[in-house]
């Protein structure tokens, strides 16, 4: 009977080392390297640069397995971590792209801007804004400004939305103008009347019943008061105006304590005039002639005349009283 081979394994002989390449110039390339020595994914796509090896966008393009890569883009591929961010991205993207609007550019066509302008709703003509304003009662001139405003948005491409809060903040800016432009002339008012109350002291009261009622009489259509209390100066209202209340005021006294004389009517008044003339060419002839002692006669007689036209009271603001 022959025996049975020996089972006990035998130690298998040690694997022989890899060959050594030369090392320098001509040495291989790196197989792990790819074109131009760039690092290539390995089977798993997991590459391993050296350690002391930059995260480089080529070395990241290598890993993310893109090829061969412009800078840019290759630029722009080193921001993901790996090919799943990419793809995320790329997804969202998509996502947007239903939803998103390109600006034209500088030569866009025209059918290309009306496009975009018709994405972002701007109307076809500045009439298709329909602009809310607030409950005020327009005047013709700023319909008409309301109406070049919305040609000029409509020229930028403005949405309706713009145009709407732009109205809103004009209207909210006005109304704040408007207040503080009220409050001066309030504070001018008192002030005015405060200065007329320590001029006039106890007949304040008085002298205004005076004025109005003389303006009442010269100005029975109310037109002149109306003005006055609509025109401005000084930053107040000129019917509140302290130099206009005295003038009515010591009009309005002179009248009621029968001392002003208003002068001559339309006939008296070409009858003086007729006689000024005539005296001032006596006074003339007089001085020329030497007799100064005439002349100065007919040179007063002369001014009694112009007193009689204008009247016998001192012209307001250059004597009288002062109330």
């Amino acid at each position: 009977m022959s025996e049975a081979p020996d089972a006990t394994p035998q130690a298998e002989a040690p694997a022989a080392p890899p060959p050594t390449e030369p090392a320098g110039k001509d040495a291989p390339a790196d197989r792990s390297r790819g074109p131009g020595g760039k690092f290539a994914p390995k089977a798993n796509g997991d590459a391993t640069p050296p350690a002391d090896a930059p995260p480089t966008a080529d070395a990241r393009r290598w890993e993310l397995n893109f090829g061969d890569l412009d800078p840019d883009t290759a630029q722009w591929a080193a921001k993901f971590a790996s090919p799943a961010d990419q793809l995320r991205s790329h997804r969202e993207m998509e996502k947007l792209r239903g939803r998103s609007v390109v600006l034209p550019g500088k030569n866009a066509p025209p059918e290309e801007i009306a496009a975009f302008r018709k994405a972002l709703g701007v109307p076809e003509s500045p009439d298709g804004y329909k602009i809310e304003i607030p409950d005020v009662e327009l005047s013709e001139d700023t319909k008409q400004r309301l109406e070049e405003f919305k040609k000029e948005m409509h020229s930028t491409g403005a949405q309706p939305a713009v145009v709407q809060t732009a109205v809103n903040a004009w209207y909210r800016f006005m109304d704040a103008a408007t207040a503080d432009h009220q409050r001066q002339l309030e504070e001018h008012r008192k002030a005015a009347e405060d200065e007329l109350g320590r001029e006039f002291g106890s007949d304040f009261t008085a002298n205004v019943t005076y004025g109005n009622r003389f303006l009442g009489k010269v100005d029975p259509t109310g037109q002149f008061t109306a003005w006055a209390q609509e025109m401005e100066i000084g930053g107040g209202k000129l019917a509140n105006h302290p130099m206009l209340v005295r003038i009515l005021a010591r009009a309005g006294r002179m009248i009621a304590e029968g001392t002003a004389e208003m002068g001559p009517d339309a006939t008296e008044a070409a009858s003086l005039e007729v006689q000024i003339s005539k005296i001032r060419d006596q006074r003339r002839a007089a001085r020329t002639a030497g007799n100064q002692a005439l002349a100065q006669q007919l040179d007063q007689q002369e001014r009694a005349l112009h007193a009689k036209m204008a009247g016998t009271q001192p012209i307001v603001g250059t004597g009288g009283r002062t109330a």
